[in-house]
């Protein structure tokens, strides 16, 4: 007996109703990928991807020990600005999802909480940096890098507000815009032999020059300032859930390097974390899908909770096939890609590379599934499942990469994905978020 079945009219055969919801669950897949994910992927591309590339260029004409300061000024300052993502975007999305009305004022709470923990998190940074004994090109590099990642943040209100209003093309115009120059920038220092702290300059009044873009383009009816001390504290209130799991989520990435900083030579930091951004190149596409599919869930959630599960194994499932085709091509080219992205200097960093593709296809699958337990208002059992990811990649990492180095902290991350890929998995079955068939 099956609770969703519709008894009211004519019946087809089974044989005939099969192919035809295979085709409906397919066109659907197509068309949040057509509209949503395609041009998302360009713009993550640009706000994510630029970064990585930008990244390995460091990684290729700066050797592994400049690389090393670069990778750890980055984990150092997103250990700080993490505090800046305490759900704002999620909470903006799910408010506008449900009321397109209210989308003005909420841009505007979005905005003016962005701006409060922005000043926070760069006070911190500003005091840390030079108390840490770190060297004077990671302190210089930190104090710039930060300012960036800060200013980084104020394009994505705009790129959630694209997306619900149907214009991701708009946000890949603006991240493509903004990923030339930023490239060609980077490339004229390494042209002209200029130090490393030109290129972390250069990012930072290009994400300047951005942010002045969006405020240009978006029109003036979103900037309805209606953001009053209690409604300021009623936003942070109900982003708090989000913003766990994001915090959990940057202390996840910038963990391992951090560590690595402090226990092993800057030349293996370098290597590891140039590896490293190859394999996280990869997670853009599954960033961009994943969110695609977060506007739909929400709505799905409150008018039609069959429909919400059969959108949830349709996300999974097109996760699974794009994370297991990055998988195999990362696995076999491994040593290859290695050497010609980033130099041969790099070469013993295949091994990391290897082990890393396999937390591919995992970390694709989890991108998913926490989607579906966050758009199932199953918010708090996220940040529990994400808590004991974080909490064992933190165990793991303390024991393996004293022993094993990058490598342990490429182990590290495949076990920790594991763990939340197994407690993500049995808390969307059984709180019935997840249907495994379409039945």
């Amino acid at each position: 007996m099956c609770g969703d079945r519709d008894d009211s009219g004519p019946h087809l055969p089974e044989g005939e109703e099969a192919p035809a919801s295979f085709k409906s669950n397919l066109r659907s897949v197509g068309d949040v990928l057509y509209k949503g994910a395609l041009p998302l992927s360009i713009a993550d591309a640009g706000a994510k991807g630029s970064a990585g590339v930008i990244a390995l260029l460091i990684a290729r004409f700066f050797g592994p020990l400049q690389f090393g300061y670069y990778a750890t000024a980055l984990s150092v300052c997103g250990m700080f600005t993490m505090i800046t993502g305490i759900g704002f975007e999620q909470e903006f999305t799910r408010r506008g999802s449900l009321e397109k009305n209210d989308i003005p004022a909420n841009l505007s709470l979005n905005l003016v909480s962005l701006a409060i923990t922005s000043a926070v998190a760069y006070l911190a940074i500003i005091v840390f940096l030079p108390l840490s004994g770190y060297s004077r090109d990671i302190i210089v590099i930190g104090l710039v890098a930060g300012a960036t990642l800060l200013v980084l943040n104020i394009h994505l209100p705009f790129r959630h507000l694209c997306l619900m209003l149907n214009k991701s093309h708009v946000t890949a115009t603006i991240q493509m815009i903004a990923t030339a120059t930023v490239l060609g920038l980077t490339i004229l220092v390494i042209y002209l032999k200029g130090s490393l702290i030109f290129i972390v300059v250069s990012q930072l009044l290009v994400a300047a020059g951005v942010a002045l873009a969006w405020f240009s383009w978006t029109p003036k009816k979103y900037f309805a300032i209606r953001a009053s001390g209690r409604s300021v504290i009623d936003f942070f209130r109900n982003s708090a859930l989000f913003g766990f799991s994001n915090m959990i989520w940057v202390a996840y990435f910038n963990f391992d390097i951090f560590l690595m900083s402090l226990l092993r030579p800057g030349t293996e930091v370098g290597i590891y974390a140039g590896v490293y951004r190859i394999i996280a190149i990869n997670y853009v596409l599954g960033m961009a899908v994943a969110n695609s599919f977060t506007p739909i869930l929400f709505g799905k959630f409150a008018s039609n909770r069959q429909e919400f599960g059969r959108v949830s194994r349709n996300l999974v499932v097109t996760m699974s096939l794009i994370g297991l085709l990055l998988s195999v091509f990362l696995y076999s080219y491994s040593g290859r890609l290695v050497s010609m992205i980033i130099g041969d200097l790099y070469k013993e960093g295949a091994v990391i590379a290897r082990i890393l593709s396999l937390a591919v296809t995992l970390r694709l699958v989890n991108f998913g599934l926490c989607e579906i337990l966050t758009t199932g208002n199953r918010q708090r059992v996220r940040v529990s499942v994400e808590m004991a990811m974080l909490l064992s990649n933190v165990v793991l990492n303390g024991f393996l990469i004293p022993l094993y180095g990058g490598v342990g902290a490429a182990m590290a991350t495949v076990g920790s994905e594991i763990i939340l890929l197994v407690a993500a998995a049995l808390a969307c079955r059984s709180f019935g978020l997840l249907r495994f068939s379409a039945s």
